[in-house]
């Protein structure tokens, strides 16, 4: 049984990356009404929950519709330095070049580490301090425990970061700030740029892809 599950927590570790990225939490908060909306709404004749549902669909629709606005592609580059070290925060920055000709403003910088997903037999090895403090359930099916396990191999969680106006055919730089967990190399996959909706429900992102290693030395 806890081999079955394993197999559909790369797909529910996935949803939760992607939830994170898109929702705000006012929207996170918005569509579990929605889905509670739902459940309880289907006798209309009994509850008056179908028109929270009408409602919550409503904002989460336009907000949708909203983030199709952000057409804007940027440029984007990271500057790192030559190295970092085990357990200690280090600093690098990002420069966002605005190449149209409107100024951008309330965007949000996303970087990600890459990670591979851990095979059942290193998640099954695998040990991790908090286990004991935490509840019954989750000791037995071991999600939080493989977070944390890619976490590990990521190397770290990097914060999202709030970018700074950006003008129109110019650019801004953003410092980025975080800690390494682990020696070895951080392998960066990609960076998104956020804009939450008017609604402030939805994020519209933009991908791009920029691999780059940064060699993470052992504390001396």
């Amino acid at each position: 049984m806890r081999r079955l599950f394993f197999r559909n927590f790369r797909r529910v570790h996935s949803v939760s990356q992607w939830l994170q990225h898109r929702f705000t939490p006012g929207g996170l908060l918005a569509a579990g009404g929605l889905l509670a909306a739902g459940i309880f709404g289907m006798d209309t004749g009994q509850t008056l929950a179908y028109q929270v549902f009408s409602m919550l669909f409503a904002l989460l629709l336009i907000a949708t519709l909203s983030t199709l606005l952000f057409r804007t592609r940027f440029q984007v580059r990271r500057r790192m330095p030559e190295h970092a070290t085990a357990g200690q925060p280090f600093r690098y920055r990002v420069e966002v070049h605005n190449p149209g000709a409107r100024r951008q403003q309330d965007l949000l910088l996303i970087d990600e580490l890459q990670a591979d997903f851990p095979d059942y037999s290193e998640f099954s090895s695998s040990r991790e301090p908090r286990d004991s403090r935490r509840n019954w359930f989750d000791r037995v099916m071991g999600y939080p425990r493989l977070v944390s396990l890619i976490r590990q191999r990521r190397g770290g969680a990097i914060p999202v970061v709030q970018v700074p106006p950006v003008p129109a055919r110019d650019h801004a730089e953003v410092a980025v700030e975080f800690t390494p967990l682990r020696r070895g190399y951080l392998r960066f996959s990609r960076t998104s740029l956020a804009r939450p909706d008017p609604l402030g429900l939805l994020r519209a992102l933009r991908h791009y892809p920029q691999r780059q290693a940064l060699l993470v030395l052992p504390r001396t």
